[in-house]
């Protein structure tokens, strides 16, 4: 259900009304946000190519080979 352009912009003045009265709090959400987003990045998945041994970042979670290339190597060998 989608929101109607007057309801936005009484959520939206809420809003900034709730950060003025509380910028304390905003600081720490925040804070903890890009305490977890930093991690998330540090930790993202890294995977080792089957043919080159090369590390990778997949694009999917089963991914093998980092290129089409490996792929199609490792295949012709095997």
């Amino acid at each position: 259900m989608e929101l109607t352009e007057q309801a936005k912009e009484a959520r939206r003045l809420y809003q900034a009304k709730w950060r003025a009265k509380n910028p304390h709090k905003q600081a720490e959400y925040m804070a903890n946000y890009w305490e977890k987003k930093a991690k998330e990045m540090a930790t993202a998945e890294q995977h080792i190519c089957l043919y080159c041994g090369n590390h990778f970042e997949p694009k999917r979670s089963d991914a093998k080979f980092c290129s089409d290339r490996c792929r199609v190597a490792y295949n012709r060998n095997a």
